[in-house]
């Protein structure tokens, strides 16, 4: 059972049967190769064995959901930094997109799209990876407020994977409801540079409908293009959805 608070940043939970938990993060530390403590986190560390099952699970999903319906178009969805390098970091940026993103690559071969989340821009230099520049404008998330990375990793991921691609998380999470429109501008202003080359983005969500559940995180961070007020479940439209909105009503991706 937990309980949260609209912009509360603390977590209050009970749990009520530990003895099961222990059992379940036991069994999957084993078949991930990692320690058991270390598997309820939400971004839990990698290992080869790990990866390994997620990249057999994929083909052998895919394979199963021909097989029902030999028509249905599949793909993976993988959240991607616009990984950049200053003199001296390119190095950590080949380990970055390797780690992301070209490990996947002979395991969606067979896949019909490529599903790409992005919300910002991850600098690297000699000794890794960089703070936001100094005046740099951040959002909720610590994030550097960077729209214009989807366009760069749409390319980038085109150039390696030569799939369609679907856009399938981009947004930022603030208050400041003027910067989400300014988002959105300039994220599809790149999306649509893509596609005047001959690069078949096939759509875009924006992420998100409402203000979410992020996480650990609560509902602090405000992704929504509607407010949910959590007291009373009720949503307020806020400018960016009718902004949004009327994007799509006058042009298609």
């Amino acid at each position: 059972m937990e309980s949260y608070q609209s912009g509360a940043k603390a977590q209050v939970g009970i749990n009520t049967d530990m003895t099961r938990n222990q059992s379940y993060y036991s069994e999957l530390g084993k078949a991930f190769g990692v320690s058991p403590l270390e598997i309820h986190t939400f971004l839990a560390p990698r290992s080869d064995r790990g990866m390994e099952i997620v990249f057999r699970a994929h083909a052998e999903a895919r394979e199963a959901i021909r097989q029902v319906c030999p028509a249905a178009r599949i793909g993976l969805s993988l959240s991607l930094h616009d990984f950049q390098a200053v003199p001296g970091g390119e190095e950590h940026v080949a380990n970055e997109w390797e780690e992301e993103f070209l490990q996947f690559l002979p395991y969606l071969e067979g896949d019909d799209y490529f599903g790409l989340q992005n919300f910002t821009r991850s600098v690297f230099g000699p000794d890794g990876l960089l703070p936001a520049p100094e005046g740099a404008e951040m959002t909720q998330m610590g994030y550097e407020f960077y729209p214009q990375g989807l366009e760069s990793v749409i390319r980038y991921a085109y150039d390696h994977l030569n799939k369609p691609i679907i856009v399938t998380e981009n947004g930022v999470g603030t208050d400041d409801d003027e910067r989400r429109v300014a988002f959105i501008d300039r994220a599809l202003e790149g999306v649509h540079a893509c596609i005047a080359e001959g690069i078949p983005v096939l759509g875009y969500m924006h992420w998100s409908l409402l203000d979410n559940f992020e996480w650990q995180l609560g509902f602090s961070k405000r992704f929504g293009l509607i407010e949910v007020d959590q007291s009373t479940q009720k949503r307020l439209p806020k400018r960016s959805a009718y902004h949004f909105g009327s994007i799509a009503r006058n042009q298609s991706i």
